[in-house]
């Protein structure tokens, strides 16, 4: 069977190389991908999940917000304060027990008009190739069907000092863009 992508699925799929942080894919599946697990394994102890940030950031809209959208900030924050937990570091063996509060992240980030089915979008972890919610388009791109197993092509083998590398020039970036307001060039 032959398996037609739309033209942004295209798009995306020319610049996909190394995933990390947040994506932009959707219709949605809540399941943990390890991309690479002998890359994860360099950086486990190093790397945390906690949506302290996102419930923080809902805060200020509600604060800052005069729209509609306002009360569904509200909705979304409630939810997530039925889960005090979540602001704390988040045990990826309990990750599947969330995926309605990822639906709220899905939803209070993205368009309505956005669409689902030519888009990509997911939430991993930080700095790291685990992804453990996203659409069904962008687990199709990185997923076999027959085994459930990342796609080979899904890789970018990388030494130990490349990957380093490639780690440390993200933060960089990321603070160079958040304290000094230097956009990124990557």
């Amino acid at each position: 069977m032959r398996h037609l992508l739309c033209s942004s699925q295209k798009r995306c799929l020319a610049s996909i190389s190394y995933f990390c942080g947040l994506f932009v894919f959707s219709l949605m599946q809540n399941k943990l991908l390890d991309i690479e697990q002998e890359l994860s394994q360099h950086f486990a102890g190093h790397t945390h999940l906690s949506f302290k940030k996102f419930i923080e950031y809902l805060k200020h809209r509600i604060d800052t917000e005069q729209s509609v959208r306002t009360k569904f900030y509200r909705f979304a924050l409630k939810k997530f304060d039925l889960h005090p937990e979540l602001s704390s570091t988040v045990d990826l063996d309990q990750i599947e027990n969330y995926a309605e509060l990822f639906e709220l992240i899905y939803a209070s980030l993205l368009p309505l008009t956005f669409d689902e089915n030519c888009n990509f979008w997911g939430l991993s972890l930080p700095m790291m190739p685990r992804i453990f919610y996203g659409t069904n388009a962008l687990y199709d791109v990185l997923v076999d069907r027959r085994t459930g197993k990342p796609k080979p092509a899904a890789i970018t083998p990388m030494d130990d000092d490349r990957m380093h590398h490639q780690r440390f020039e993200m933060m960089y970036s990321f603070l160079l863009e958040k304290l000094y307001k230097i956009p990124s060039t990557t």
